[in-house]
């Protein structure tokens, strides 16, 4: 992912914020490059206003600074995201400064396109906005859904309660597609739900019950690259985070979701033809010519003063006998709130708007309630913090807490007029008391309402509970580590939290950023608020790593880290080396500077071969002129990965420590010489017997060996040697890769002998199990080795029973009914 930070905000605690109400537009502008249509999307914006403006399909970084030109012109005080060009289909944001700040950008890896991430700081609420152009046209489902997943998984991986806003050229034709599931599923985890904030769901392609919310085309006949057809097909969505509306943060205004000159009246139509009673003449011509898409718009309010820790909600409901109407509100954010925020709102008879509404005012402190009761109320023998004389509801009628005038907490179904519930957890004639595990309020006006789900119910005119509530509100905080740690791959570490309300066993995951994956590392542990955790040798050295932990059986309560640690340490010489196809290529460390040791298996005149293991993917060059270890000295190392032309090597060293000499070398690994050429070895300590000089003159001192598997050069760069053509030599050195070629290198005289074939040692014969077979052994490898057999141990040993190459034994079909003796010759 492209991550770009834009800017440090830095805010004074005193500064008070005021809500603030914004438009949020998606707009695809049809391969904007800024050379044509300005005027036409000059006069959309003009008439929409909108205060955030998210495009796709702005083809270059000119397009993308004449639609900042059209929108300033248009309007005025907007500044817009970095160009990020992915395809000729780049997304971009655009922004009033008044209205907030765009803190950081990032791209999501999608096909056929990415997800643009956008995140603003608006009233000191943080909001993340998500551009998607999805894969187009029937037949795509399964990348459309491929992307989403891909974007589920990112958004699931974000801290417990973040707000978002997903907009963009979905190109779904029904609500029933499995890209459009994922975005509103339940799974296991919530924090990536999200919810469309158009209530018109249902298969919108080419059905005229979906007329007034349709976005293509806007044209019947097709020009300038844009579909024809006109208005049958719904592609552009607004979603925001599942619950936006949750009295705090960014709160999405109800019913505001337009698609925007869509009167409704022109299904399979131009968006212009004859009248248009949504926008005026000139606007429709201008959403004509603009784009084969109408832009989608809704309004947001960011409430001033953050986002609390909880909820505000009603947790005490009294329809009483004659007047006996009490409300109790309780705060449970975890700070004071300020309740001239909130009013109560009572719907009679069905309605579907207020019929009366009571503003509260005062400080409600956390862990406090507030009563709300009816002027004449005399039950309760308590001091009531507000009385009215509207508080009238007879519990047919929906009863509702709000912040400004956004549903915060409902009692009863908006728009239906019953008696909601039975027996003793009726509305009408009872009191409701929340239950204690309840949290939050239901903000939901139009779900069918059950009190049963969430109320304990008593008799009419039961009062001895009002005045108090008491909320079990299970909670798991994570207290390290919690943003900024740097911890050390190898090391023991304590992962603490603390818990309340819960006391069941948690599991613990480890997540990591970039791959918005979790990794489990305990599936259950006890709550007693430590864990530690042997990080592994080999976890991968990140900065981009957060702890969850949850509730072990059903993930509820949960908490992660509040921001990115890190691991660093070691890297272990094979993860610098290993390729992405673990074939050839670049370091996947390429430009990195990593920390590394090893012992010195070789010196060259400008640098040296470090080696941490024996084998492959084990052995790199460091290119170092400014230190001069010796073979067998142990070295940590910090230095830059480069790619000499394709030779993986360590340069510009930052650190460099001499911890011990004279250490036993990794053993040097036997290859045949036809399987040299392989990335994996570059720069491991390797051996070749057996291998015939082919070629005693390649130029430049090199020359040519085969062992019958394949050629291999043989350089100088350490040690010179003048070999002789059809001699069989045995080679030791270090893999070099220069001027397109693997090369061995042998490092002294002691590296290059003449092969001489050694008789086997301690030959051993062996029946296996299942008595058919014998097993023949020796100690010693390398070489081609015949199996003779006879009957007589002083016979001539002439029936050759097998050979065998580079092994150290042989399996024979055990002889029936004689004795058989073996010799074993290495040739």
């Amino acid at each position: 992912m492209k991550n770009i930070f834009l800017i440090l905000i830095i805010m004074s605690a005193g500064f008070l914020f005021s809500n603030t109400n914004f438009r949020v537009m998606s707009y695809n502008a049809l391969n904007f490059d800024g050379t044509s249509r300005l005027s036409d999307f000059q006069t959309v914006l003009e008439n929409s206003e909108p205060d955030i403006l998210i495009c796709q399909e702005i083809k270059s970084e000119a397009g993308a600074n004449a639609m900042l030109s059209v929108l300033n012109a248009a309007i005025g005080g907007y500044a817009r995201s970095a160009f990020i060009l992915d395809t000729d289909l780049n997304n971009m944001l655009y922004y009033k400064t008044s209205i907030g700040t765009l803190v950081s950008q990032d791209e999501i890896n999608t096909s056929p396109r990415d997800i643009s991430e956008y995140i603003m700081n608006i009233d000191g609420n943080t909001i993340r906005f998500y551009s998607c152009h999805l894969k187009a046209s029937t037949g795509y489902e399964a990348e459309r859904l491929a992307a989403v997943a891909i974007l589920r998984n990112h958004l699931n991986g974000l801290s417990e309660g973040t707000e978002f806003i997903i907009v963009g050229d979905m190109n779904f034709y029904t609500s029933s597609e499995t890209g459009y599931l994922k975005f509103i599923a339940d799974e296991t985890n919530n924090i990536g739900k999200a919810e469309d904030v158009c209530t018109e769901v249902g298969n919108w392609h080419e059905n005229a019950s979906y007329s007034d919310v349709h976005t293509q085309s806007t044209r019947e006949t097709s020009f300038g690259g844009g579909a024809g057809g006109g208005l049958d097909d719904k592609f552009d969505f607004i979603f925001g985070n599942y619950e936006i509306n949750n009295s705090s943060g960014i709160e999405y205004s109800s019913g505001t979701f337009t698609s925007y000159g869509n009167d409704g009246a022109h299904f399979d139509q131009s968006i212009n033809d004859g009248t248009n009673s949504a926008v005026p003449a000139n606007v429709a011509d201008a959403l004509y010519e603009a784009s084969d898409h109408l832009p989608v718009y809704a309004d947001f309010v960011s409430l001033s003063g953050g986002q609390p820790s909880g909820y505000v909600f009603i947790s005490e409901y009294i329809e009483g006998s004659g007047n006996n109407k009490y409300l109790e509100i309780y705060n449970g954010t975890g700070s004071d709130v300020n309740l001239s925020d909130y009013d109560v709102a009572i719907y009679y008879n069905g309605s579907t708007t207020p019929g009366s509404t009571i503003g509260l005012s005062g400080v409600l402190p956390d862990n406090d309630v507030y009563v709300l009761a009816h002027s004449s109320a005399i039950v309760w023998t308590g001091t009531p913090d507000q009385t009215s004389g509207s508080l009238g509801f007879n519990g047919d009628d929906v009863v509702a807490l709000r912040k400004f005038t956004s549903l915060v907490d409902v009692i009863g179904q908006i728009g239906v007029q019953q008696v909601w519930g039975s027996g003793d957890t009726t509305t009408q004639n009872h009191t409701l008391r929340r239950k204690l595990e309840i949290t939050e309020g239901d903000s939901n006006g139009d779900d069918v309402f059950d009190p049963s789900i969430e109320w304990d119910g008593y008799a009419q005119d039961i009062v001895d509970g009002l005045g108090s509530h008491t909320m079990v509100n299970p909670r798991i905080t994570v207290t390290s580590p919690n943003g900024g740690n740097i911890w050390e791959r190898g090391e023991n570490r304590n992962i603490t939290w603390t818990s309340s309300d819960f006391t069941e066993n948690v599991k613990i995951e480890l997540y990591k950023n970039s791959t918005s994956a979790y990794t489990e590392l305990i599936n259950s542990t006890n709550n007693d608020g430590l864990w530690q955790w042997n990080i592994p040798p080999e976890q991968a050295i990140a900065s981009d790593y957060k702890i969850r932990i949850s509730d072990a059986g059903d993930g509820v309560p949960n908490d992660e880290s509040d921001s990115l640690f890190s691991i660093s340490g070691i890297y272990r010489i094979y993860e610098i080396q290993t390729t992405a196809d673990s074939l050839e290529g670049p370091s996947p460390y390429l430009g990195e500077n990593v920390k590394i040791s090893g012992i010195v298996t070789a010196v060259t005149s400008n640098g040296y071969y470090l080696q941490d293991a024996a084998g492959a993917w084990n052995g790199i060059y460091i290119y170092d002129n400014n230190h001069f270890p010796g073979r067998g000295d142990s070295l940590i190392i910090t230095g830059l990965v480069d790619e000499y032309y394709s030779l993986t090597e360590l340069k510009d060293l930052t650190e460099y420590s001499l911890e011990s000499s004279n250490n036993v070398l990794p053993d040097s690994i036997l290859i045949s010489t036809g399987n040299i050429a392989q990335e994996k070895y570059e720069g491991v300590f390797v051996y070749v017997i057996n291998a015939e000089c082919i070629n005693d003159d390649l130029g430049y001192a090199e020359w040519l060996v085969n062992d019958s598997s394949g050629d291999v050069r043989i350089d100088d760069q350490m040690y010179l040697y003048s070999p002789s053509v059809g001699v069989l030599y045995n080679i030791t050195g270090v893999v070099n890769y220069s001027f397109n070629d693997f090369k061995i290198e042998p490092r002294d005289a002691g590296d290059i002998s003449l092969f001489t074939p050694d008789a086997p040692v301690n030959i051993n014969v062996e029946v296996i199990a299942d008595g058919d077979s014998i097993k023949i052994s020796w100690d010693n490898e390398g070489y081609e080795y015949k199996i003779y057999s006879c009957d007589d141990p002083y016979g001539t040993f002439d029936t050759l029973e097998t050979t065998v190459t580079n092994t150290v034994q042989a399996i024979l079909p055990a002889p029936v009914d004689i004795k058989k003796f073996y010799r074993v010759t290495a040739e």
